[in-house]
């Protein structure tokens, strides 16, 4: 389903990342998900009140593969945290 899914996304932009470097790029960074259970199409039916929590874990899943799959890569990929970094701004 779509958890597998994640995984293969993940596996395949690790790949990628790697053969970048393989080719001689030095820097590289990457952006986790924003929590998209918070995007209007899925608050709508709560009067844009609360986020999908069971999109929201998913995106959360992502990001924990991405950073895991990044982590042993030479040299090191910047991961910029969209996940956080909105969920912040939300709860302002």
């Amino acid at each position: 389903g779509l958890y597998a899914y994640g995984h293969q996304v993940v596996q395949k932009l690790a790949a990628n990342l790697q053969r970048l470097q393989d080719l001689g790029v030095k820097k590289v960074a990457v952006t986790t998900l924003p929590p998209s259970g918070c995007i209007p199409i899925f608050t709508y039916s709560t009067s844009f009140s609360q986020c999908v929590s069971q999109n929201n874990n998913f995106s959360a899943l992502h990001n924990q593969l991405l950073n895991a799959s990044v982590r042993d890569l030479s040299p090191p990929v910047v991961v910029l945290d969209n996940y956080n970094a909105f969920l912040t701004v939300l709860q302002q």
